[in-house]
């Protein structure tokens, strides 16, 4: 049986762990939300460690939405942010993306519960 549309990480039961999701630190791996398409969010309080942990690792943030999640299962999304592509190194726009993405991150968290953060 599928887990539910939204879950934490800790609670669904998976063979193969998402590989950038195992190497996150277990305070931020155990707060994501997976959802069924894949997609991973944040509570607002765990954001931001998020954002660094994935640079850390050497991925680029490439947008954020805002989320918020009711009991209900619904979920309503707002568009934040998204990188777009400059030239350089593959480490200065993990930094560049990174700085962008904490630069919006205080707009993700007014407007929902979670932040949806989207990264390669």
């Amino acid at each position: 049986q599928p887990p539910p549309a939204e879950t934490t990480l800790a609670e669904m039961r998976i063979e193969e762990p998402e590989p950038d999701l195992d190497a996150l630190p277990p305070d931020v791996r155990a707060a994501a939300h997976v959802f069924e398409n894949g997609e991973v969010a944040w509570p607002n309080d765990y954001a931001s460690a998020a954002i660094e942990a994935l640079a850390a690792r050497g991925k680029r943030v490439l947008g954020l939405d805002a989320r918020t999640l009711y009991p209900d299962g619904r979920v309503m999304e707002i568009p934040i942010s998204a990188w777009e592509e400059a030239p350089g190194s593959r480490g200065e726009q993990v930094k560049q993306c990174r700085a962008e993405a904490i630069e919006a991150l205080p707009l993700a968290v007014s407007e929902g519960t979670h932040v949806l953060i989207t990264w390669d």
